[in-house]
């Protein structure tokens, strides 16, 4: 999200009356009274010389006064998160009735907003008011691939927009988008940035990671892949996002079978979740094989015969195919 020119007027304007400064002595020098009215009103815009001196003026240093601006337009929006959480959740139902009306014509503010225009859509096609048909016509309209695939700075928005994107997405384009994300993880030839860098990075690997098997058979990139992906989520605290690419590398683990330690860690992980969208996994994950499996390791752990961490094991067991690939 970009904070408006408004935005930052109000926000000064709201610290000037909480330092209790008066419109006096907080102009004296920079501008009139009068050019501060009509700042306040919307009908003048600030230079930067002015801003910086408004700033100084509060005693507050610039960066914290950005951040204050930035989360209070997020706070007076927070309906845009709580819609985008439901969306994640599976939870269409619910988002369709609390939030729909106020998304679909409103000026979106926030970051989580970035993927309505087409997380709207799905969420109609859920709700039957389009019927796929269209909802695919509508995502391919909306999304100029070309312009999001050229760009060597992988935003946040962008990867929300290809999270969405994806399972609508030709075969062609799947190729396309797998080979962009995994020079921009793998080969370094992109930069991501977002609002949360470790979040963006988690969903880029986890997209990455879903796209593989449709899109190579050659076992050293998907490898590298996974190798890298699982040493980033060894050092990161992103959950639940770190069970969706848990999740990937057990449909990896399904087709090379190379380490039964994803079972048991995805096991771990989801039962400290409680959320709609993992009720598909949890289906197919907690059956009697893997439960067995699951105890077996737990004796394992008890009697104190097993010190390293399921995910170490996990790379470990990767490696090893990387190696002999």
């Amino acid at each position: 999200m970009a904070i408006t020119e408004f935005d930052v007027i109000r926000m000064l304007d709201k610290m000037r009356v909480e330092k209790n400064i008066t419109i006096i002595n907080f102009t004296n020098g920079i501008i009139s009274r009068r050019t501060y009215s009509r700042l306040i009103s919307g009908e003048a815009k600030i230079g930067l010389t002015e801003l910086l001196r408004f700033v100084d003026r509060l005693g507050v240093p610039l960066l914290e006064f950005l951040t204050l601006a930035h989360n209070t337009v997020f706070l007076e929006n927070i309906h845009e998160y709580e819609f985008q959480q439901l969306i994640y959740d599976h939870r269409f139902k619910e988002a369709y009735d609390k939030y729909y009306n106020k998304v679909k014509t409103a000026t979106l503010r926030t970051p989580f907003s970035a993927g309505f225009p087409l997380s709207i859509p799905i969420l109609e096609e859920k709700v039957g008011i389009i019927t796929r048909n269209e909802l695919i016509q509508i995502l391919h309209e909306k999304v100029d691939l070309n312009a999001l695939l050229s760009n060597n700075l992988l935003t946040d928005d962008t990867i929300e927009v290809l999270i969405y994107f994806s399972p609508f997405a030709t075969k062609k384009q799947i190729t396309l988008i797998a080979d962009y994300l995994y020079d921009v993880l793998i080969n370094a030839k992109g930069i991501i940035i977002g609002s949360n860098l470790e979040q963006c990075t988690m969903k880029t690997y986890t997209l990455l990671l879903n796209l593989l098997p449709e899109t190579t058979t050659d076992k050293k990139r998907v490898f590298e892949c996974v190798i890298k992906a699982l040493n980033f989520v060894s050092k990161a605290a992103v959950i639940p996002d770190d069970i969706d690419l848990l999740y990937e590398v057990k449909r990896i683990h399904d087709v090379y079978k190379f380490s039964d330690f994803v079972i048991l860690h995805l096991m771990s992980a989801l039962k400290c979740v409680d959320s709609p969208r993992f009720n598909k996994h949890k289906k197919e994950l907690f059956i009697e094989k893997n439960v067995t499996l699951f105890i077996n390791q737990l004796s394992i752990d008890f009697n104190g015969n097993h010190r390293k961490p399921l995910i170490q094991e996990i790379i470990e067991d990767a490696q090893k195919v990387l190696r002999s690939a």
